[in-house]
């Protein structure tokens, strides 16, 4: 869901793809002043083929490609719109990360896993609406020993594919790069390194496997409750009387039988957040829109001990 900006992103720079398939030349093909490399890339599976083959790397999400490189790519011109959208850019806390900051790009996120270094970075950032900002270009970086290994980045036609990387309860999660920054993938590091990016499961483990939470991600509140109830998750009322709840929009979600709200926005992207337990522990789930029955963007949990 692209709320914000109105324009149209610029076109993905692809040039990890385009090093992957310089592996076989002398010199692998540079970007011009644009940022647009002079060959159009492709998604041919001949091209994910030329990664080294000490390094396995596999992408099932559908939106997001992989590809070994030799260093990271220069950003010419810098990462435009940071000073907008400052709540977005991470200061370095790592080599990695600044290997990174140095080539021009603007980095969204620092993790670690399996002996890597993982490095999210943005090549555009565009404001919106009620503190929300877009990551376009975006890329991850896997470094081991200091070195860059491979990089995860969007199909062309899929500018807003890697937004930033983050810690989740069943791995590494990669975030979309749109308004909401949706889950979009998991990481994982296998035997000798493999890197593998899958998307997010229908069930993600979470508290180390005591619990589980359905993929509910863009669906209406009515129908996701009934998920998360089947998960063993059960609303948690309000405490005050219907009759004292002063936020209208909540007031109205209580009397259609959705009493695990907790607030909701009148304004901007009309959050509402509704709060459920279970036997691992607590689930906060939040939604967006002002249609009758607002949609999940997001969740989170809190473990017991």
């Amino acid at each position: 869901m692209r709320v914000a900006p109105s324009r149209l992103a610029p076109p993905h720079l692809t040039l990890p793809l385009l090093l992957a398939l310089g592996a076989c030349s002398s010199q692998a093909p540079t970007p011009d002043d644009s940022g647009t490399p002079p060959v159009e890339a492709t998604d041919s599976p001949a091209v994910e083929a030329q990664a080294s083959p000490a390094l396995s790397l596999t992408s099932t999400a559908p939106a997001i490609r992989l590809a070994a490189v030799p260093e990271v790519p220069v950003h010419k011109g810098g990462a435009s719109g940071q000073e907008f959208c400052s709540q977005f850019v991470k200061k370095p806390a790592s080599a990695a990360a600044r290997a990174v900051r140095d080539a021009g790009w603007a980095v969204t996120g620092e993790a670690s896993q399996g002996g890597y270094e993982l490095v999210s970075f943005a090549g555009a950032m565009e404001p919106g609406t009620s503190g929300t900002c877009t990551l376009e270009k975006g890329n991850l970086a896997f470094f081991k020993d200091g070195k860059i290994q491979a990089i995860a980045y969007g199909r062309k036609e899929d500018d807003l594919a890697i937004g930033l990387v983050e810690a989740g309860e069943s791995g590494l999660r990669i975030r979309d790069g749109d308004v909401l920054h949706q889950n979009a993938a998991i990481i994982s590091i296998g035997a000798n390194g493999a890197i593998r990016i899958a998307p997010m499961p229908a069930k993600e483990a979470v508290c180390t496997g005591t619990a589980a939470v359905p993929k509910i991600q863009d669906l209406p509140i009515d129908k996701a409750r009934t998920l998360l109830l089947k998960a063993g998750w059960n609303p948690r009322p309000r405490s005050e009387p219907v009759s004292q709840i002063e936020d209208g929009r909540a007031y109205d979600l209580v009397q259609q039988g959705v009493v695990e709200v907790d607030s909701c926005s009148g304004t901007g992207m009309a959050y509402c957040s509704f709060e459920y337990t279970g036997p691992a522990g607590d689930l906060s789930v939040t939604t967006v829109g002002d249609g009758e029955w607002p949609t999940v963007s997001d969740y989170g949990v809190t473990c017991k001990g």
